[in-house]
């Protein structure tokens, strides 16, 4: 809360005034305007100091802000003040001080904006005391609570400041009290400060009034102070503030009085013991420790801290005695079964301090010193192979707990006692890799797979290292290793699940065996929605990801897969709302595109793709995703017509991935609409290469087949289409036959007999034939000639037996057919010329 303190507000305080004579009576504030009220008027831009209906007001206008306004002729060093503050609809959000959104207060002292004291009460009930010297904040008394003030809009504040000691009341009740001499003499002034739940807090002061005559400052402190009784409940709040902030002191100093008023509880002696402990008095801690244990026997805490008391004054025997005489407490605590080992120890009982420490080591296995304890206790009975069972369980441990140098340093000890090498190299390399020490790591690793001694976290880290590489074979053969090693853990199932998953193999086993380990893992549940959604099982993997987003609801990466799943069942309306709360995420916005888009409203989608683009572009975390966003921008512009839109949205995609197929296919889309026709050509081109180069990649290679089909057809390059569908057959018969027929109908004319119906091809355009060609007798199956009035052409054998004159005729028309259509001619001479 105090950064902001050296980054003020840049104005200079007024000059203290000299000391005067100490008025005759209290001043009471006059809040009708700055003249009688005292307090500075203020105008900026983060908050506004104010008189206003005979109040003076502060308002803040900004979250995370400490502001004052002061009063330049009221410099005091003792004094006592009663104030009454208003809150004006606080920002409340919770009880304790975790809900506080706003405090008001006074600060006093201030000799310079650098050096001064405060005090606050908050909007939540509770109340602070705090000092700053030379820009360095220091707090006196943290945030304690005061229940009475909870809820209250109303403050009334007295607080009362004699040489170091200050007195706070609050709504008449003891609050708090402290000594601190950081600043003698100052300014006062009224302040308050916002924190993030607040963008805009009033605070109201109504009332104030200042008595700074010494004798009844004097008065004031021996009657609040001393005389009126302090509440012991809160004096209690008081001292665990104290213990919090470690100030054993002034904790014992609380102790003190309290047991003046009314006597210690048990909880009272053992928190003294606790500030005598941390100050070093052993003596007086047991006393008090003892003192507690005499009012209730059954306190747990106290007892373990009179055995650690004991222990800490080398009190062995005794310790050692008092523990035994004790067994069933001291059974059910690894804490004193560590302190009974501790004893034996020093007693020279290394064989029961053993077991003392491996008992400890057995009641809490999330302590690894109590292992460390027992190794070296069994290295004193000379019991290696004890010691070295106990020395590996604390290094597996500390690394548990990423104590890599505790680690490390019970590994020496393992090397001297000659542990099993596979079992230390395995810990070597697990240390490494926790470090970062990757290579490292994967040369220890690859050594143990290699001899065949990996264990499952060696084969687990190194499957790990090799995908990051993207060997993804030898990853999954390493997942498969750990997960036969140790199946019940079920990370080992879930990532040699989700790595025959990316390779593109079965990984129904793997998964289905990870769900039974840990039905409750949201990303286990992640990857069954993916494998169903590749198998279009939308209905199931949407119950998958519905289930993986309640287990981590704050993971856009689930939430982009469940608005996909959903977007692909046909509600829009529900995947749109599955991104809700991830806007700043470009996935999301991408995805949120992707369903616009599906939708039709591609307007909308180029919004979202331009948003996850910026967005990519700023965090710039992973250029291939970038360039995905960027490509898919480009694709809707394309959709809309907004060709050059679209030529630099998939610029800016080859810019951060380099080539890409489904990127150099949209280009050569864009190029091909703007009339650039070798650059479309050009870009199709290396993206066949592309599509050529990846296995699986048969559809993307016959869109693009396609395209350039209809590129050379559109350009009259017929030979050069006929052989790109000769290519294209394979993958897609249908758009090749059309590709044909299309070729084919440019490319010659169909003729056919008005009789029989038999058909004819000649090539478009016709080559020249004289008629003078034409020698030899056309066979039954050539064209007898045309008619010259309905156009009809007649084979010779429909024709043959109905000769007028010896020549053909039109049966309709009764006309002489003749060969000066061109098209009948070349079929009459090319069928003279096969024969």
């Amino acid at each position: 809360m105090f950064t902001f303190l050296k980054k003020l507000f840049g104005k200079s305080l007024l000059a203290l005034p000299e000391k005067k004579t100490n008025p005759p009576e209290p001043w009471r504030a006059d809040f009708r305007g700055p003249e009688t009220g005292k307090f500075l008027p203020v105008q900026d831009l983060r908050y506004t100091a104010s008189y206003l209906d005979g109040y003076l007001e502060l308002r803040l206008l900004a979250p995370n802000l400490f502001a004052w306004t002061e009063a330049p002729d009221l410099p005091c060093a003792d004094f006592s003040l009663d104030a009454d503050i208003f809150f004006q609809n606080p920002v409340k959000t919770a009880q304790g001080t975790q809900g506080t959104a706003c405090s008001a207060g006074f600060i006093f002292r201030m000799s310079d904006q650098s050096s001064f004291m405060y005090i606050l009460v908050s909007d939540s009930g509770f109340v602070r005391l705090d000092s700053v010297f030379n820009g360095e904040p220091h707090p006196v008394v943290a945030w304690t609570e005061c229940p009475w003030l909870d809820g209250r809009q109303d403050i009334n504040l007295t607080l009362v400041v004699r040489g170091s000691r200050c007195t706070l009341l609050a709504n008449g009740r003891f609050a708090l009290e402290a000594d601190n001499d950081t600043v003698e003499r100052g300014l006062l002034a009224f302040a308050a400060q916002t924190y993030n739940d607040a963008k805009e807090s009033l605070f109201i002061l109504k009332a104030l009034i200042v008595e700074t005559r010494p004798l009844e400052v004097e008065v004031d402190f021996v009657r609040f102070a001393r005389i009126v009784p302090a509440d012991m409940d809160q004096r209690r709040r008081l001292i665990d503030t104290f213990m919090g902030m470690q100030e054993w002191v002034s904790a014992l100093v609380q102790i003190r009085k309290v047991e003046e008023q009314e006597g210690l509880s048990a909880r009272d002696l053992f928190l003294r013991a606790e500030c005598l402990l941390r100050e070093n008095m052993m003596e007086e801690a047991e006393t008090a420790l003892k003192a507690c244990l005499a009012k209730e026997p059954g306190f747990d805490q106290a007892h373990e801290e009179y055995f650690n008391v004991l222990y800490l004054r080398g009190k062995y025997l005794e310790l050692r005695e008092t523990l035994e005489a004790d067994s069933m407490r001291a059974g059910k605590s690894p804490r004193l079964q560590n302190l009974l080992g501790h004893a034996r120890f020093n007693l020279g009982d290394w064989r029961g301090a053993a077991g003392s420490y491996t008992a400890a080591a057995r009641l809490e296995p999330s302590m690894p010193i109590y292992e460390l304890n027992a190794a070296r206790a069994w290295e004193k009975t000379g019991e290696k192979s004890d010691a070295a069972g106990a020395w590996l369980a604390a290094s597996v441990g500390f690394f548990g707990q990423g104590s890599f140098e505790d680690a490390e340093e019970c590994l020496q000890h393992l090397r001297y006692l000659k542990y099993e090498p596979a079992a230390l190299a395995s810990l070597e390399g697990r240390i490494a890799y926790a470090r970062g020490n990757m290579a490292e790591a994967e040369t220890i690793f690859a050594k143990l797979v290699k001899k065949g001694n990996a264990d499952a976290p060696s084969a687990y880290l190194y499957g790990l290292l090799l995908g990051a590489k993207g060997n993804r074979t030898e990853a999954i053969a390493a997942f498969r290793s750990a997960a036969s090693l140790d199946e019940k853990t079920p990370v080992y199932q879930f990532r040699l699940a989700e790595a025959l998953y990316l390779s593109g193999q079965d990984c129904t086993q793997a998964l289905s065996l990870a769900l039974d380990r840990n039905p409750g893992d949201g990303w286990t549940k992640n990857l069954a929605g993916l494998v169903a959604m590749e198998m279009k099982e939308y209905d199931r993997a949407a119950g998958h990801f519905f289930h993986a987003a309640q287990l981590l609801p704050g993971e856009a990466d689930i939430a982009v897969n469940l608005a996909d799943c959903l977007s692909r069942m046909g509600k829009l309306p529900e995947a749109l709302s599955a991104l809700a709360g991830f806007d700043t995420v470009p996935a999301a916005n991408n995805t949120r595109g992707n369903i616009l888009a599906r939708a039709g409203k591609l307007e909308d989608a180029a919004v979202e793709y331009a948003k996850a683009c910026s967005l990519s572009g700023a965090q710039s975390s992973n250029p291939e995703l970038s360039a995905e966003y960027q490509t898919n921008l480009g694709a809707c512009y394309i959709e809309l017509e907004r060709w050059f839109d679209a030529a630099e949205a998939l610029r800016k995609s080859l810019e951060l991935k380099g080539n890409d197929l489904r990127t150099l296919t949209l280009v050569g889309d864009v190029w091909s609409q703007t009339g650039e026709a070798p650059r479309a050509e050009l870009s199709w081109k290396t993206a066949l290469q592309l599509a050529d180069a990846q296995k699986g990649a048969d559809g993307d290679k016959a869109a693009i087949l396609s395209r350039l089909a209809d590129f050379y057809f559109s350009r009259g390059k017929y030979r050069q289409a006929e052989e790109i569908a000769g290519i294209l057959e394979p993958l897609d018969k249908n758009k090749a036959a059309l590709v044909l027929q299309a070729i084919h109908r440019a490319t010659s004319s169909e003729l056919h007999c008005g009789s029989c119906g038999r058909s004819w091809t000649a090539p478009l355009p016709v080559p020249a034939v004289p008629k003078s060609s034409l020698h030899g007798e056309p066979g039954d199956a050539s064209p007898s000639g045309s008619c010259p009035l309905c156009g009809k052409v007649f084979c010779v054998r429909c024709r043959k037996d109905f000769l007028v004159d010896g020549r053909f005729t039109c049966p309709d028309c009764s006309l002489n057919l003749n060969l000066n259509d061109d098209a009948v001619r070349w079929v009459v001479w090319d069928g003279l010329r096969k024969a």
